[in-house]
């Protein structure tokens, strides 16, 4: 009959595991955990997949733009950004993907990306206190 116990407690506790493990798993992750933008080896298809990061990082994100024209970008301060809100852009939006503009990653800002609007909306939802859609390309 103990054995039989032990069985059931550790089962029980195999269960709680797996479960706790699965609520983790639906958490966004926060920004600094989030993966790095690709680097070569990736395909565009690979990268459009999850959120990417760029920072400091203007030869990967010009790539990502010009791979994913229909995408979506946030563009966030780094660090605290003070009262700065993150605002939510079409990939295309000439206020994030201007060729003429050389640091989009590289001064105050950092940007992440994804294929489709969702998982940005979801992130902003758990981690922006401040955000809003773009004015110009009204994502």
């Amino acid at each position: 009959m103990k054995q039989f116990a032990r069985l059931v407690v550790l089962r029980l506790l195999i269960l709680f595991a797996c479960l706790y493990w699965l609520e983790v798993q639906k958490r966004p992750a926060p920004i600094d955990a989030l993966p790095a933008a690709p680097r070569a080896g990736r395909t565009p298809a690979q990268a459009a997949a999850s959120l990417l990061i760029f920072d400091d990082d203007e030869d990967g994100y010009r790539a990502w733009i010009a791979a994913n024209e229909s995408g979506y970008v946030i563009n966030t301060p780094k660090g605290d950004g003070g009262s700065t809100p993150d605002i939510l852009h079409r990939a295309s939006c000439a206020s994030i993907s201007s060729p003429r503009i050389q640091n989009y990653t590289t001064s105050d800002f950092k940007k992440i990306a994804a294929a489709d609007k969702a998982p940005l909306v979801a992130w902003l939802g758990e981690n922006s206190e401040d955000w809003r859609p773009c004015g110009r390309c009204k994502p």
